[in-house]
């Protein structure tokens, strides 16, 4: 059976790249543009995103104690497993206050049956930078006791207008004057709860409704997706002159999707209607598009398919090419072009050359195969014939070896998402 990898996979497994491009900013999200949101009653779900840290490595931040006497006192420095312990400490914390306050959560519930959960995309997602933190302790093998403070700006993001809506700075801190058995976690995660508390009593937070983020759910495994209708598209003509002539435009078709610390490629075959790859998008109902010419719009998947790979993204007239795509396969040995963003946004619109090699099936599944150079950030980027044609999407690689890429079909992702092309 033929090894392939998904483009998205991670750098140790492809060997050159992830996908994923890390965010080095210090803010908890990145922001967009937001389109207007349609109204809603129902109370908003939340769901934990992450903390990251301000802290530098290797700055103090503390001392320790051990015994039960509390001697040889140690510096506390951070290292860079300070984001994952406040990940830790910050969603724990996060859990209680949701309780604590009534509010609702996007996390699925769980069942003693066996089945999957469903689950409900989140209203916002709930995450923060850490400005500052102290800690003094004393513990032996099982009890400490001491003191703990933080103080975090919290963030929360909507998906739907993927920007972030609230933003607020609050403190927390735990204190214990005599041993007590607690482990760290539990006792740092108490400043955590603090802190969350007054950042979910403020006014602005309050005032925060579902009607700001989406209220789609995610149907569990056991659940059949309802039959998909026939969508129409209007389908553009092919660009006289052919493909290496008409490259400045065929590559502003392109665009790059950001979702998280994630990155793929998509491309315009209607007017405000991109595809990619189901893999580009994940789970998200909504994600950045970055267009070719740096404009940043936000986009909604409004279609997909998970075993096919499939994504169709709705975004707001974007005021670029749009591909004329084709049922057919090109002849093997004929030139096929890929246009994406490799290794991220920052090689958007990279434009190769090379021949269709061959039609396979793998896994059940059709695929074209050619010698045309892609990497990870690829993936849902088009595949194009000599006539400025788009004739498959980019989603498999052979990581062992050069020259050994494979396409799904667009007559594949016609028939999978129910689009026709008018």
């Amino acid at each position: 059976m033929i090894s392939i990898r998904i483009l998205a996979a991670v750098a140790a497994a492809c060997g050159i790249c992830a996908t994923a491009t890390a965010q080095s900013n210090d803010t908890a999200f990145p922001e967009a543009n937001a389109p207007s949101s349609p109204a809603g009653a129902a109370p908003p779900k939340f769901e934990f995103a992450r903390i990251r840290s301000r802290i530098a490595i290797g700055e103090k931040f503390g001392w320790v104690e051990t015994g039960m006497f509390c001697t040889g006192r140690t510096d506390l420095r951070a290292n860079a497993k300070i984001e994952d312990i406040a990940n830790n400490e910050a969603n724990a914390a996060f859990k209680a206050a949701i309780r604590e306050l009534g509010l609702r959560s996007a996390a699925p519930e769980i069942s003693s049956f066996d089945t999957a959960p469903a689950k409900s995309d989140p209203d916002y997602r709930i995450g923060g930078v850490l400005e500052t933190m102290s800690l003094q302790e004393c513990h032996t093998s099982t009890e400490r006791k001491g003191d703990f403070a933080i103080t975090v700006k919290w963030e929360v993001f909507s998906p739907r207008l993927q920007k972030v809506v609230y933003s607020q700075v609050t403190s927390g801190s735990a204190h214990i004057d005599s041993f007590e058995a607690v482990t760290g976690g539990e006792f740092e995660a108490r400043a955590y709860l603090k802190a969350l508390r007054e950042m979910m009593k403020d006014p602005g937070f309050v005032a925060l409704k579902a009607a700001d983020g989406p209220a789609v759910a995610t149907v569990g495994a056991t659940v059949a997706a309802p039959a998909l209708a026939p969508l129409h598209l209007k389908s553009a003509a092919a660009m006289a002159g052919g493909t290496q002539a008409n490259a400045p435009a065929l590559r502003n078709a392109v665009a790059t999707v950001l979702r998280d610390n994630v990155s793929g490629s998509a491309f315009y075959v209607a007017d405000g209607y991109l595809l990619t790859n189901h893999h580009v998008v994940g789970n998200a109902h909504y994600v950045k598009v970055k267009l070719s010419g740096g404009r940043i719009i936000v986009g909604e998947v409004v279609r997909d398919d998970a075993r096919r790979d499939v994504a169709l993204i709705k975004t707001e007239p974007a005021g670029v090419p749009v591909l004329h795509v084709s049922m057919g396969d090109p002849a093997v040995g004929s030139d096929v072009f890929a246009i994406g963003s490799p290794l991220g946004q920052e090689l958007a619109g990279t434009f190769t050359r090379g021949v269709l090699s061959g039609n396979r099936e793998v896994n059940g599944l059709e695929y074209l195969q050619s010698d045309v150079a892609i990497n990870p950030g690829n993936s849902g980027g088009p595949l194009l014939d000599g006539t400025s044609t788009v004739v498959g999407m980019a989603v498999l690689k052979i990581t062992q070896a050069s020259g050994l890429s494979f396409f799904i079909p667009m007559r594949d992702v016609a028939n999978t998402l129910q689009l026709i092309f008018d």
